[in-house]
């Protein structure tokens, strides 16, 4: 029989096969670093919105190649001022070694958005859409492309001018207060620079609540939005309030899905409350009974009654019956079941002590009978009893407070 460190060593193992396997991939993969410039809030909340449905691999011709005539050039740049110092110092045993290396191969690059800090002068030079913003961006290291808004309102309208690489690529009037298509229209634009011509932007018009896949796969829609490959799809579509469906569709530019969506209908719900004749409010309109007999899910109820602390319930899952039980406002003071067990072992003892005395003081009688010590035990038995019905009275509200109060 094999045993359980052998299992745990060959799995051991394969993990660092797999490791061992992987990690050229991932020594070849660079970061594709671009970064946004405008001064407009509201845009950059767009821009952001739209750079995150095009994560992951650039897969874009003319972004790669850009991506990587740049580290080309990036290279010999550097190479050049690594030669120049080992000259100076006549390193040529290190010169030979350098001259010998080989260059690397192809590369994946990921998309990474980066903040990097700009002088005004520096923002005013990107605004103004010179055409040596191409030779700007080859001067910083911690660059690959640099996406400008430049956005300007004008009464009720806006006016945005965006520029990829110092090249306009797109410029709109649009209301402030209906951004649907500038935002499609700037994730067009990132689309095709990022992922190319063969994605695609998509419309997926459903409500909030409706959970999207694609391919089996779950996606989130950015403002009604998704990014996919062109192509055939197949769509499913899950709420709480929706049945469910499915559907395929042949993405292209400008797919709309919109599917047809039926409301969920839903039985009767009945509540059953302790203390009996609690208020009912179910999902915020107070109910006339118990009895809901359209029990949308999901739903939020509260009970209210006087003297007792109100209880909320909320459920995802159909239910026919529901028990719950309100909770006295005595009850919800933290401290107390601790207050409750003091009491209950103060009584305690001072019953044992009191029963104690009247013992004692019954037998000292019997002994000194010259003494009268009659009056004595009778107090001290007199004070038993009233500490016995308080030791009852104390164990019976700890009992409660222990079944009641946790």
């Amino acid at each position: 029989m094999i045993s359980l460190r052998a299992i745990s060593t060959s799995r051991r193992r394969l993990e660092l096969l797999a490791i061992i396997l992987m990690l050229p991939s991932f020594l070849m993969a660079a970061s594709f670093r671009l970064a946004v410039v405008t001064d407009s809030r509201p845009y950059s909340a767009m821009l952001s919105d739209a750079l995150a449905l095009v994560p992951g691999p650039v897969t874009a011709p003319d972004a790669l190649s850009d991506a990587m005539a740049d580290d080309a050039q990036r290279a010999v740049y550097a190479r050049e001022a690594e030669v120049s110092s080992l000259r100076r110092r006549e390193s040529f045993a290190a010169l030979e070694a350098l001259s010998d290396e080989a260059t690397s191969g192809d590369t994946d690059y990921f998309l990474e958005i980066v903040e990097p800090v700009f002088s005004p002068e520096e923002k005013g030079f990107l605004f103004s859409g010179d055409e040596d913003a191409r030779c700007f961006l080859m001067l910083r290291e911690d660059l690959d492309a640099l996406v400008v808004a430049d956005v300007e309102e004008d009464g009720m309208l806006c006016e945005s001018t965006l520029r990829l690489n110092g090249e306009e690529v797109h410029h709109s009037l649009y209301l402030p207060s209906d951004e649907s298509v500038e935002f499609m229209a700037i994730l067009s634009v990132l689309t095709g620079y990022l992922k190319g011509p063969l994605f695609a932007v998509v419309r997926v018009d459903v409500p909030e609540s409706v959970l999207v896949q694609v391919d089996g796969d779950e996606v989130k829609p950015i403002r009604g939005c998704i990014v996919l490959e062109k192509g055939e799809h197949r769509f499913s579509f899950s709420s709480p309030d929706y049945e469910n469906a499915v559907m395929e569709a042949d993405v292209a530019d400008g797919t709309v899905v919109a599917p047809s969506l039926q409301k969920r209908s839903f039985g009767p719900l009945f509540v059953s409350s302790r203390p009996y004749g609690s208020t009912l409010s179910f999902r915020g309109l107070e109910q006339d009974s118990h009895l809901v007999s359209n029990a949308v899910i999901p739903f939020q109820m509260t009970l209210t009654h006087p003297g007792f602390s109100d209880l909320s319930v909320q459920s995802r899952l159909p239910m026919e019956t529901i028990h719950v039980s309100l909770r006295p406002e005595w009850m919800a003071d933290e401290d107390l079941i601790g207050r409750a067990k003091d009491r209950f072992y103060t009584n305690l003892i001072a019953t044992i002590v009191s029963f104690g005395c009247y013992v004692a003081s019954g037998s000292l009688s019997d002994i000194f009978t010259e003494v009268e010590l009659r009056p004595v035990a009778a107090l001290a038995a007199g004070i038993s009893i009233v500490q016995l019905v308080e030791l009852f009275d104390s164990m019976f509200d700890y009992y409660q407070a222990a079944r009641l109060g946790i």
